[in-house]
């Protein structure tokens, strides 16, 4: 079955909802309050491959970011980075494989996602 390949830009960050679980400083108190945000996704395209003007990409990543505060009022802060990668659809033997549509990975912690919406042309 064909997949549309993946191009730099279709690799959107979601960040998740879970609460940040470690103590601000210490004390023994938990997260009260925050919210996680993504940082801009970057790419590793494949080499010499470029559909509609858009470089192929066989990996993405991004850094998320919490920040809030504790039950004691202390800030909390702390950053996950999710990495997605390609997995068997090496268009050629011994090159990189390349994300296509549906690709998709999420942290199991915190549930900071990466998810591929592919414009490329199909690949097989």
């Amino acid at each position: 079955m064909s997949k549309n390949v993946a191009v730099v830009g279709d690799v959107t960050a979601t960040p998740g909802t879970v609460l940040h679980t470690k103590t601000a400083i210490g004390d023994g108190s938990k997260t009260a309050a925050g919210s996680w945000t993504a940082d801009p996704v970057s790419f590793e395209t494949y080499p010499g491959l470029v559909l509609n003007g858009k470089p192929a990409i066989w990996k993405a990543g991004c850094v998320f970011r919490f920040t809030g505060t504790n039950t004691s009022g202390s800030a909390v802060s702390e950053t996950e980075t999710v990495t997605l990668e390609a997995g068997t659809t090496a268009l050629n033997p011994g090159q990189h494989s390349v994300l296509v549509d549906g690709d998709s990975t999420q942290s199991t912690v915190y549930q900071n996602t990466l998810d591929t919406s592919a414009s490329g042309p199909a690949a097989n």
